[in-house]
């Protein structure tokens, strides 16, 4: 299963990438990022995905607007423009403005908050599309 994180905490990465251990038995090849160029590199290489999990704040201040760079909002805007696929993108940001931002762009998206995320027993699809 390949997996994608977008987080600029490193230590979300490890709590995403310790939970999804204890969702699946599958094998996981996670790639983290922390920044939208780190993003746009991984774009490059990689156009398919199972789960994109993406926060909004990558950098700086907490709650920043969507309009700035360094944001999930530019992330989804590279996904939508390099035609990026995916199973299922889970918004995880504890800024729910910039989590609507992102789902507008991203409508098929799942917004869950980061701790109901890491407390789940299934994987989000497994809980929305059945």
């Amino acid at each position: 299963m390949k997996i994608l994180i977008v987080d600029d905490m490193e230590t979300r990465h490890e709590l995403i990438a310790g939970w999804l251990s204890t969702v699946t038995d599958e094998i996981l090849e996670i790639y983290c990022v922390f920044s939208v160029e780190e993003a746009e590199d991984v774009f490059s290489d990689c156009y398919e995905f199972d789960y994109i999990f993406l926060d909004h704040d990558l950098g700086g201040p907490e709650f920043m607007l969507s309009d700035e760079y360094q944001t999930g909002c530019t992330v989804a805007d590279m996904i939508v423009a390099r035609n990026i696929q995916y199973k299922e993108i889970v918004v995880h940001s504890i800024n729910l403005h910039g989590a609507m931002n992102i789902q507008y762009r991203l409508p098929q998206s799942v917004i869950i908050p980061f701790f109901t995320l890491v407390t789940m027993n299934t994987l989000p699809g497994n809980v929305f599309n059945h």
